[in-house]
């Protein structure tokens, strides 16, 4: 199974906002404690899962029998997650030693830097967004 956390703009970029975000999601519990070391916000808080349980109520409706109704999916201001990104690009970069068991320092980087590019131009353009995990 391949987990990948990519972003979603709520209309269309200028730019195709690609993320590969498959490092990022396999090292979210680390990226987590950095952020919260940073006393920003963790990547998972600008996370809509209304896609997410759709997607699963669709496939199996006995499962999720009780999942809440599926809400409409929830929009972030760009310049929140740019905070958490430039942290995060700020911390890898400024401390090397850094390491992460399931994928290269520089593999979760390149992720967030793509990730980065994607909210700088969200900004630009005035465009929401939302993370979503594909797995």
């Amino acid at each position: 199974m391949s987990l990948a956390l990519f972003i979603v703009p709520e209309k269309p970029l200028s730019i195709d906002p690609f993320v590969n975000g498959k490092a990022m999601a396999h090292v979210m519990d680390e990226l987590d404690r950095l952020s919260e070391a940073a006393q920003v916000p963790v990547l998972l808080t600008f996370l809509d899962v209304s896609e997410m349980l759709e997607e699963f109520s669709d496939e199996d409706p006995e499962e999720f029998e009780e999942a809440p109704e599926n809400p409409d999916a929830v929009w972030f201001d760009p310049a929140q997650g740019l905070q958490t990104v430039q942290s995060l690009v700020n911390t890898l970069q400024n401390q090397p030693e850094l390491d992460f068991e399931e994928f290269r320092r520089q593999d979760v980087l390149d992720d967030l830097q793509e990730l980065q590019k994607v909210l700088e131009v969200c900004l630009k353009e005035n465009v929401r967004f939302h993370l979503a995990l594909d797995c």
